[in-house]
């Protein structure tokens, strides 16, 4: 009868596709809704500012993601001074007045020797470089995502960034769909 017309009408229905979606978590917020810093991403990496989003260089974005200026993050990872020790790396996204911005990473046991590139996985990468000239092992340390140990990949954060002003002005960023687990 109409019981079974619904069901099938209803198993008919497109469904949204929740596993296309990008799971989140919610940070705690000050009294002016703005993210409470530093966002824990892991034991080893946290965010410890947003930035600005620098709408009017096409250079500060991509399909995939915004770059704001002024974004600061920590991530642990092997010194390239002595692999046999983790320290703490300041990634660092920084406007220089181009058209584009500077990637940057700043080891906490060498903090004079500040690696800069056009990429977050290009700095990334050449850390991986001299981590593995350095060590005894054979073993490969594989390939980097310099946007995920930036940690601007991580949904939560990405959510953040999507939020911040100007950032419906980045011409060529579209705009995921992100969900607040609950």
């Amino acid at each position: 009868g109409a019981a079974a017309t619904r069901a099938a009408a209803a198993a008919a229905a497109p469904r949204p596709l929740v596993n296309k979606r990008k799971r989140c978590e919610e940070v705690p917020r000050d009294a002016e809704g703005r993210p409470r810093m530093p966002v824990h991403l892991s034991p080893s990496q946290y965010v410890c500012a947003l930035g600005r989003v620098v709408h009017d260089r096409p250079g500060f974005h991509s399909a995939n993601y915004i770059w704001p200026a002024g974004y600061e993050a920590v991530r642990l990872f092997f010194s390239a001074k002595d692999p046999s020790r983790r320290v703490a790396w300041t990634c660092e996204i920084a406007d220089t007045g181009g058209e584009a911005p500077e990637f940057r990473l700043t080891p906490a046991d060498d903090p004079e020797n500040v690696l800069r590139g056009p990429t977050a996985t290009a700095v990334w990468s050449e850390v991986l470089r001299r981590v593995a000239a350095k060590r005894t092992s054979e073993k490969s340390m594989g390939n980097i995502s310099g946007p995920e140990y930036f940690g601007y990949a991580n949904p939560t954060i990405l959510r953040l960034i999507q939020e911040l002003p100007g950032a419906d002005q980045c011409s060529r960023y579209k705009f995921q769909d992100l969900v607040v687990n609950v």
